[in-house]
């Protein structure tokens, strides 16, 4: 008479007998559990002194790793490193990126300057909100924004940005506001997004009503991954060129 047959392994067994797995190869089988998820540490290190509350790191890819999936990385418990197919300043741009900010979100809002005009520029674009600065960047003085609602169906598209731009002194808060600060500033005002900024008037970026409800949804966010300045952490990919010193020189900049 054939012996029992087994079915399926215990995890003990399975990764305990000298062979390596496709994930192909492994069909896990959900199994009841006494204690919550909450209770689950899943915490390691990506090296001595880099603790992750995930083990989870994003590959240094240009498809895969800037901004946004390292800012995203970090806010899980992770860790992203930022790609290096770019030049130095633009690397080091993105690591500023992810340090200047407490909430997952990058919205890349567009800056013009007062005597832009519309003249079919953003058709076909999704850009809610153009703001407006004195020198058409995020690094001079926000004078106002136009929404979407504003240039659409225009039929005078030279007219300056300047001219129909609103104002606004309520629509700004500090770098330093967590998601929940900016959930309470945007109900209470009964406002669709808030600015974010640096002091001294730098934006660091646009945050809508509709962006926050959606990162709310995400499973439970902790404080993420943070170093000992209280931002968020991120790694960037270098190369051991000479010319790679120059890459230093700019991420060691970038990270300030």
């Amino acid at each position: 008479m054939a012996g029992e047959f087994e079915d399926g392994s215990s995890a003990e067994k399975l990764f305990n007998q000298g062979y390596s797995y496709t994930y192909d190869d492994v069909i896990f089988l959900p199994h009841y559990i006494d204690f919550p998820t909450d209770a689950v540490n899943l915490s390691t290190r990506l090296s001595r002194n880099i603790p992750l509350s995930i083990p989870c790191v994003s590959s240094p890819m240009d498809t895969v790793t800037e901004s946004y999936m390292a800012a995203a990385m970090a806010a899980v418990g992770g860790i992203g490193v930022i790609h290096s197919n770019v030049t130095p300043s633009e690397q080091a741009d993105m690591i500023r990126s992810v340090k200047s900010r407490l909430v997952p979100i990058l919205s890349s809002p567009v800056f013009k300057t007062p005597d832009s005009r519309i003249v079919n520029e953003f058709e076909g674009d999704d850009v809610p909100f153009v703001f407006v600065t004195q020198s058409g960047n995020e690094k001079s003085k926000l004078l106002g924004y136009v929404a979407k609602s504003d240039w659409l169906g225009l039929k005078d598209t030279e007219i300056k940005l300047g001219d129909i731009m609103r104002a606004d002194a309520n629509m700004f808060v500090p770098c330093h506001y967590d998601l929940g600060q900016i959930d309470g500033k945007l109900k209470e005002e009964g406002r669709d997004f808030v600015v974010v900024e640096k002091e001294g008037g730098e934006v660091v970026d646009v945050v809508t009503k509709e962006e926050v409800e959606r990162v709310k949804g995400y499973p439970k966010l902790g404080k993420g991954t943070v170093g000992y300045d209280g931002r968020w952490m991120v790694g960037a990919a270098i190369g051991t060129r000479e010319s790679d010193k120059e890459r230093l020189e700019h991420l060691v900049k970038g990270r300030r």
